[in-house]
């Protein structure tokens, strides 16, 4: 880290914070719930909450050792995020109804933040390469409730274009990660400078890809997690020379340091000092650079791959109301539930959103959109999915069980459970616990078989145990 002394203001107090943990800190995910709501249910549970004073969303917790092991994090009422991260997509600023790319959008921290910001209105094309990372993408816009967004694994530098411009893009590319440092003690000595020149290189070629898929007028913001100029200003900077774009000025509600105007006698745009770096000493939180680029022409653009089409389609009407009708009739949902809700067909799987299906269509690999309610069995009827009930929630009005803390944890370590007094008929249910659903069962006879994702039964299998032994 020592190369940035001279470009870092209170260098001792920078110190000072990288040699600190970082405090545990939470969005509240406000498509489900409330920041009061949410504050008293955790200080409830004898937490110490501490709203941030520039974000309403923003809470840092005290009294727990991992913000991930409370039922709350399971039903999506927050997600766990770093302070920094938040300023990429409210620098972004989604308007509801926008179509957004995240052209590197994985695990998903910044994607369903927008999703909130759109209000679910809208359409988030949520893009990452990585199978394993958008597993985590795919679980989180789930556990979120995130309905307008829908997932394609691209290679970022060769997204293709299929007709349509969007009308914003954030690039938070992949980067050497220094500003993690106080979380990952591999990068506190600062990233191998093979490493900074490789991956610059990859940001340069995402941040132009973004920039031509974006409507001339369209906002591009990118960021990252370092704090090497080489992936940060000398991106951007290279986006300048090569595309008809301008920064524009960041005003962020945070203590922060302006871009750089020169670095090791190179000199960059003037307009850089409208760029916005972050400092773990500025307000105790992990390190970014942010900037933000208006689009004045297609000058310059390049035209990638040109092809569309291949995505999942729209359900026919036949279809959409056999859904409808099925939640109404076996769960007691109001149809109203699904007013402005579409539904698309991808195998045997029906997905619900609020997202645009026929930008899903045109991506061939689009591997999610919405939520996926159900699915078609062998037999042509229609059964709920684990994450349909669970998005659904208490708009679950029958043919539900209610277990303890114990008969719950009893099902989730054995995969079945004597229900024999339970009232719900017989077949698909959603299971309930302290008034939430958090999953769904087959019942049969007086036997309740579980029918979750192994990594969700996990997850909370291992909430209950960590609540449990706080509660002791």
């Amino acid at each position: 880290m020592e190369r940035y002394k001279g470009i870092i203001p209170d260098w001792p107090e920078f110190l000072k914070a990288m040699g600190r943990p970082l405090p545990l800190t939470l969005r509240v995910n406000t498509l489900k719930v409330g920041p009061g709501t949410l504050k008293e249910r955790l200080e409830a549970k004898g937490l110490k909450v501490e709203v941030a004073d520039w974000c309403p969303i923003l809470f840092t917790v005290k009294g727990v050792e991992s913000l991930g092991l409370l039922l709350e994090h399971f039903l999506g009422l927050y997600h766990v995020q770093e302070a920094s991260s938040l300023l990429a997509p409210m620098a972004l600023e989604p308007k509801p109804g926008e179509v957004v790319l995240d052209i590197c959008a994985a695990p998903g921290g910044k994607a369903t933040h927008i999703a909130q910001l759109m209000e679910n209105k809208g359409t988030i094309v949520a893009n990452d390469v990585q199978p394993r990372r958008l597993s985590a993408l795919s679980g989180n816009l789930s556990r979120l409730g995130v309905t307008n967004a829908l997932i394609t694994a691209y290679n970022g530098l060769r997204f293709p274009d299929v007709g349509f411009r969007f009308d914003r893009a954030l690039v938070d590319a992949p980067c050497s990660g220094e500003g993690n440092a106080r979380k990952d003690p591999k990068v506190k000595g600062g990233a191998e400078p093979f490493y900074i020149r490789w991956i610059s290189g990859v940001q340069k070629g995402l941040l132009l890809r973004a920039i031509d898929l974006v409507k001339p007028g369209g906002v591009v913001v990118y960021s990252t997690c370092t704090f090497a100029p080489e992936e940060n200003e000398a991106v951007v900077q290279h986006a300048l020379e090569r595309r008809d774009v301008r920064i524009e000025p960041l005003s962020l509600p945070v203590p922060h340091s302006p871009g750089l105007t020169e670095w090791e006698g190179r000199r960059f745009h003037p307009d850089m000092e409208g760029c916005a770096r972050i400092y773990p000493h500025h307000f105790d939180s992990g390190g970014a650079f942010v900037a933000k680029l208006r689009k004045l022409s297609d000058e310059g653009r390049k035209e990638g791959p040109s092809f569309s089409g291949g995505g999942p389609a729209e359900a026919t009407g036949e279809v959409a109301a056999c859904v409808v009708a099925m939640f109404k009739e076996r769960f007691g949902v109001p149809p109203e539930r699904f007013e402005g809700v579409k539904f698309v067909t991808k195998g045997e799987d029906i997905w619900a959103a609020t997202a645009s299906p026929k930008i899903a269509s045109l991506y061939g690999k689009c591997s999610s959109f919405g939520i996926r309610v159900a699915k078609v069995e062998e037999d042509g009827r229609l059964r709920p999915t684990d994450w349909g009930l669970f998005w659904l929630g208490r708009e679950v009005g029958r043919n539900f069980i209610d277990l303890s803390a114990e008969a719950l944890e009893s099902l989730l370590a054995l995969g079945s459970l004597k229900v024999g007094g339970a009232r719900a008929e017989e077949g698909y249910v959603a299971i309930r616990f302290e008034g939430e659903v958090v999953g769904a069962g087959l019942k049969r006879g007086d036997t309740l078989r579980l029918r979750m994702q192994k990594a969700r039964r996990e997850m909370l299998l291992e909430i209950l145990r960590a609540e449990g032994g706080r509660r002791l």
